[in-house]
């Protein structure tokens, strides 16, 4: 039998308007910083969705999400700019953090 593997979502609001591509190196450097190549490795984060060019969501596996989250408050600066991260909502699934991101969006 082969089991579902089970992921977590986790919706980061930014402070300014970034690039997703710049984003995304930021983040995966403060995730192998902080993680090691191990643990990032069985983490699996990624960017799976941009909502705005403020709103992203991470992908993680289940039971690695504190950790991605903790890494991503060690992001300062992208790009030599000054920013800051702010994790709004963790869940399950990419529907209900989107629901939740068009009530943060208005």
């Amino acid at each position: 039998m082969i089991l579902k593997r089970k992921y977590r979502y986790v919706l980061i609001l930014t402070s300014r308007d970034i690039d997703a591509s710049a984003f995304s190196n930021s983040i995966s450097n403060e995730i192998m910083k902080f993680m090691g190549e191990l643990a990032y490795s069985e983490a699996n984060p990624r960017i799976v969705a941009q909502y705005t060019p403020r709103l992203f969501v991470i992908k993680s596996k289940r039971g690695f999400e504190d950790r991605v989250i903790l890494a991503s408050s060690f992001v300062r600066q992208i790009n030599g700019t000054k920013i800051g991260l702010y994790t709004l909502k963790t869940s399950g699934t990419i529907k209900s953090l989107m629901i939740y991101a068009k009530q943060v969006k208005d």
